[in-house]
């Protein structure tokens, strides 16, 4: 499936997702896989979705505004930013961000909570030094952050901009 707009497979608002597979979807415009805002969205998997642009687009799986987002899973996605997930004030539990890449950052989540989530094996591609990681106000708990690596094969560190990081296993710590 491919979009010109918002959300290469689904365009969701005030919407209840559930046990839906987003597979090779493509967006010219943000959220490869998902583009969603004030929607529940459950049981998901976002595979190979991309969003395909030379401007700076968010989210190869997931671009999302006051969600919540619960055991999914979001991997091989790519963006030029925030390959496997942007959002913004979004609860995200139990969903794991593995093997997607971005030229800046994998997982980008403003103002939002990350509980009990996995972020491993992701890539920053490009050349400017990225994070795993980062958003304003973004809050870890009970995280594993691990293996992510930048274009050099360099660990990449949590970013300056997370709030907190409580319990949570981080490659390299945090400070």
């Amino acid at each position: 499936c491919t979009s010109e707009d918002h959300g290469g497979g689904v365009r969701s608002v005030r919407s209840r997702l559930e046990n839906v597979e987003v597979r090779e979807c493509f967006s010219s415009n943000d959220g490869g896989g998902i583009s969603s805002s004030t929607s529940y969205i459950a049981d998901c998997d976002m595979y190979r979705c991309a969003v395909r642009s030379t401007e700076k687009r968010y989210g190869g799986g997931i671009n999302s505004s006051a969600d919540s987002i619960i055991r999914c899973r979001i991997y091989d996605d790519s963006s030029n930013y925030a390959g496997a997930i942007y959002s913004d004030n979004s609860y995200i539990e139990n969903c794991l961000f593995w093997r997607n890449t971005s030229d800046t950052i994998p997982v980008l989540c403003a103002n939002s909570k990350l509980v009990h989530c996995d972020i491993v094996g992701n890539r920053n591609t490009g050349s400017v030094k990225g994070c795993a990681v980062n958003g304003t106000n973004a809050r870890l708990y009970g995280c594993v952050v691990w293996g992510n690596k930048d274009h050099n094969g360099e660990p990449l560190p949590i970013g300056a901009r997370v709030n907190s990081v409580t319990f949570s296993a981080v490659e390299g710590g945090y400070e």
